[in-house]
């Protein structure tokens, strides 16, 4: 019997015993909603730093400190609105144009990135290539520009996009994946730049919130405090490109507050072998620039970089608004102007993108942000602040074009987080966290001893005194399934749970 004839006479026995097709493996079962939302929780969840009671408001609603004129709106859910955003990669001949419907996530974006520049993506980082953005060609671009537009949601940025024609531009001849989500909570600035920057979870990189309560100080504390990178678990994409060119690549993050610029920046000097990069992040006290000087190099162009004459330019309103100091400039279409002179300064001074290492540019475009929890995603003023931060973006992407030739640049845009709406609903409105508090304490504490810190609405999360827990019999879950009777609460998780969630 020939080779052939007996492959044949097995394939048929086979085929006899078991069929023509092999058994399709079991389904595994769908998540229910309260399965997801605790994995998201779980993504984040880094011990000693996270919270015990993490809350997810109904949808429609959200959490607020207290009632304040500049933030009457709050994101941190994982509804679609916190969560959907935009991202894109552009930049003939190294990204293939096209719609991508596949999933994406934020962790996506330094792989492949890092893939561009012709760095094997670095093991701490757990998002994907995405490839089917990629032309796979020779050769690497003289810049990467990655801009995150903070707070700036997918329905946002497709709402908006007849009046933003550079976006619009970017999204059309570029790579757009229109189904890219945040999928950890709370999705917030600090997590979201993070991982953007380090490709990695929060759970990984350790910036899981925009605070965190330290026990041993009593207080809270901010992620980045000093703007200090200590605090990072991990290195970020612009660390890995750093030490990979001996600090021969041009570097440079800006921002508006730590928890943006910080996160962008990496660690810089203060990673073993780093060298120090250019970091300049805008301060609302000072007006201008500044650096932390031990990990980052603040150019001294830049020093006197004053933002008066950008309110001083005017009128002193804006859209019927008062404006007579940066705090009112940043919630004004007037700050991106500011910020992309200093930007475009730095590009022309810095050599970007005048020799074959590719540099990297890392910009938080905070505007958005500021501008939506003021007055919301669907007011004029956002229409109008997002006008001018399209039309400051074009600024920038021809002063890239000039510094480095056209077709020697990649662009790459996403979004920490998008922002809700206005409640519509009747059961739908602002609920304030001192309201919350003072039900927790009245059920269970009158002292109010028993959480620790519950301010930044955000952050989603409760931190609990366990001696005092112990003290008054209770366990998590007495409190957790409290708060969730609340008719505005959907879910109230406790670290235990959030703790033994299966992270798929």
């Amino acid at each position: 019997m020939s080779r052939a004839t007996l492959f044949m006479t097995l394939v048929t026995a086979l085929t006899s015993c078991h069929g023509t097709r092999s058994p399709e493996p079991p389904e595994r079962p769908a998540r229910s909603e309260r399965e997801t939302v605790v994995e998201m929780f779980a993504r984040s969840y880094v011990p000693g730093r996270s919270g015990q009671i993490f809350l997810v408001a109904e949808k429609g609603n959200f959490f607020l400190a207290r009632p304040d004129d500049v933030y009457r709106f709050m994101h941190g859910s994982p509804w679609e609105y916190d969560v959907e955003i935009p991202i894109l990669f552009y930049g003939e001949p190294f990204v293939r144009k096209g719609e991508y419907p596949g999933p994406a996530h934020q962790q996506d974006v330094a792989p492949t990135l890092a893939s561009i520049l012709g760095l094997p993506p670095p093991t701490t980082m757990t998002g994907r290539v995405l490839t089917e953005a990629l032309t796979g060609g020779s050769g690497r671009p003289r810049v990467i520009f990655l801009a995150v537009l903070d707070g700036m949601g997918r329905e946002t940025f497709e709402r908006l996009s007849p009046l933003l024609p550079t976006l619009s531009r970017l999204r059309r001849d570029g790579a757009w994946f229109p189904n890219a989500k945040v999928n950890y909570l709370p999705s917030v600035t600090s997590a979201g730049h993070s991982t953007v920057a380090t490709g990695t979870d929060p759970r990984f990189h350790g910036i899981h919130a925009n605070a965190t309560f330290d026990r041993r100080t009593g207080k809270e504390d901010e992620p980045f405090p000093g703007m200090s990178p200590k605090n990072y678990m991990t290195l970020a994409l612009a660390d890995h490109w750093n030490l990979a060119t001996s600090g021969r690549a041009v570097l440079i993050a800006q921002g508006t507050t730590p928890r943006a610029a910080v996160a962008l920046a990496g660690s810089g000097a203060c990673a073993a072998s780093g060298r120090s990069i250019v970091m300049a992040m805008f301060d609302e006290r000072k007006a201008g620039w500044v650096t932390n000087k031990e990990c980052f190099r603040l150019p001294d162009y830049l020093e006197d970089d004053h933002a008066a004459k950008a309110w001083e330019a005017v009128s002193g309103t804006w859209m019927g608004h008062k404006i007579d100091s940066s705090r009112t400039l940043l919630r004004t279409a007037l700050f991106p102007r500011f910020q992309a002179d200093a930007l475009i300064e730095m590009i022309e001074k810095e050599s970007v993108g005048k020799d074959a290492v590719p540099d990297l540019l890392l910009v938080n475009f905070k505007t958005p942000d500021y501008v939506t929890h003021q007055y919301g995603p669907e007011s004029k003023e956002t229409e109008e602040a997002l006008r001018a931060l399209d039309s400051e973006l074009a600024r920038v992407l021809a002063a890239l074009d000039g510094a480095a030739g056209a077709g020697h640049s990649v662009v790459a845009v996403t979004a920490d987080h998008g922002m809700p709406p206005e409640p519509k609903a009747p059961d739908q409105a602002r609920r304030y966290v001192e309201d919350i508090l003072a039900a927790v304490n009245q059920r269970f504490d009158p002292e109010g001893r028993l959480v620790l810190d519950f301010d930044d609405a955000a952050n989603c999360q409760m931190y609990i005194d366990p001696d005092r827990l112990d003290e008054l019999k209770l366990t998590l879950d007495d409190v957790a399934a409290f708060l969730e009777e609340m008719p505005f609460i959907r879910f109230a998780f406790t670290e235990d749970q959030v703790r033994a969630a299966r992270v798929r």
